[in-house]
């Protein structure tokens, strides 16, 4: 395990309350070749799971150095085998598309015997701290948007529709690029190997179309001007706003995977780290391994922030 440079500088934006989630601003850490984005597990809560943030550490020179890279779309695994906690709790995969931060989440409520999922996305411009979305697309692509926020800092999209299931059970996300010079989201659910009933469009509930193609794709490596890293997250947080979620038992296992340019299928990241950076929402409880086989596995102990591969 390599742990990161503990010297670290906060760079703050405003988080205002969403459905979903909100951005944090990217703290950093200090190495010998510049600023890497971090999570400061030592003295704060952090959002777990695996990240890409565009940064690995090199045996052959001894340090981290960053790298970059442009793809077609992200995906996320997560595995439940177990999960008890005091609140609500996100899956995000959020990712960053030009110059917009967009979040794929899905809200876990416990229920009686299992939990309910339900979906909602965010899209905020990053251009600035406090830019807005300027309407300039067309969204909602397949009707399933019953709380639709289309204006101000960011775009929201809830489902209507939330889906009962009982552990174990595991959950994909997507995002990824489309022909209409944007993105589509997409969620599956799967219980015993599965798909859980309901589910419609074969999970794809939203996507955005934009007048004119934004420069770029989805980007790993760097800053966008608002200060969030160009990172890729598959992370458990709080319920929204900034909130944190006090993890009780857990088991769990994580992939995240990117479409490359060209590419017909998704491959695993190369490099992945314990925390997401982007994200205001946190967990507490929830320690994250890795393996050769670029899997994560989540537990029940300190966070830590650590590169897994």
């Amino acid at each position: 395990m390599l742990y990161a440079l503990v010297t670290v500088i906060l760079l703050a934006l405003s988080a205002p309350f969403s459905l979903g989630s909100s951005p944090s601003g990217s703290a950093t850490c200090s190495t010998s070749a510049g600023q890497m984005p971090c999570c400061r597990t030592a003295v704060q809560n952090c959002p777990m799971g695996v990240s890409d943030i565009g940064w690995a550490w090199s045996s052959q020179l001894s340090e981290y150095l960053p790298y970059s890279y442009s793809s077609m779309g992200f995906k996320s695994w997560t595995n439940f085998t177990s999960l008890s906690m005091n609140q609500s709790l996100s899956l995000q995969l959020n990712v960053m598309f030009s110059t917009f931060w967009v979040q794929n989440t899905l809200n876990i409520r416990k229920s009686s015997n299992g939990f309910l999922i339900g979906a909602v996305d965010n899209i905020w411009n990053s251009t600035t701290g406090n830019a807005m979305m300027d309407g300039s697309y067309s969204s909602n692509q397949f009707g399933q948007c019953k709380g639709l926020q289309a204006s101000g800092q960011l775009y929201v999209c809830e489902t209507e529709k939330n889906f009962f299931v009982s552990l174990p059970f595991e959950i994909l996300l997507t995002i990824r690029d489309q022909n209409c010079s944007g993105f589509v989201l997409q969620y599956k659910i799967f219980h015993a190997n599965k798909i859980v009933k309901g589910i419609k469009d074969n999970g794809f509930y939203d996507g955005l179309c934009f007048d004119s193609k934004p420069k770029g794709y989805f980007q790993i490596g760097g800053f966008a001007p608002s200060g969030l890293a160009n990172d890729a997250e598959n992370i458990l947080g709080g319920p929204g706003g900034g909130r944190n979620t006090v993890i009780s038992k857990i088991q769990m296992k994580m992939g995240l995977y990117e479409l490359p340019i060209d590419g017909i299928k998704f491959l695993s990241v190369a490099h992945a780290w314990s925390s997401g950076v982007d994200t205001g929402e946190s967990v507490s409880n929830v320690y994250m391994s890795g393996n050769s086989n670029q899997i994560a596995k989540g537990s029940i102990g300190h966070e830590a922030w650590i590169q897994l591969w």
